[in-house]
């Protein structure tokens, strides 16, 4: 039995730029392979799709780099300086290079006393 949205699949998106990405690569190949098959305007067809999309990919990976480059960072980076902002923004601290964290050793343990009854604490 699914339970709380443990079924929910999510799909992350690497930048603003994979979706083109994804159908350059499958419906743009399938054009080229197509385009050998047939002749005519068909083939001309389908050879200058693959070109558009190329166009298409380059304009749109240009546009953002001037409008909003961390558009071109993955999602994962993204949420990364979000949560950072949101710290700094509360007064908490950054976290430059996590990788530190584990480098701090764990606290050692209180020393036990003896209370005067003979039990320890």
């Amino acid at each position: 039995m699914v339970r709380g949205g443990q079924g929910v699949a999510t799909m992350k998106q690497a930048n603003i730029v994979t979706p083109i990405q994804w159908v350059l690569g499958t419906f743009g190949i399938a054009c080229l392979y197509f385009a050998t098959r047939t002749v005519g305007l068909v083939q001309d067809v389908l050879v200058v799709i693959p070109i558009l999309l190329v166009v298409l990919y380059i304009l749109a990976y240009v546009y953002w780099t001037f409008v909003k480059p961390d558009r071109l960072q993955s999602e994962q980076f993204q949420l990364t300086q979000s949560y950072q902002h949101i710290l700094e923004r509360q007064g908490g601290f950054r976290i430059s290079n996590p990788e530190l964290l584990k480098t701090i050793p764990p606290p050692e343990p209180p020393e036990q006393r003896q209370l005067p009854g003979g039990e320890s604490t």
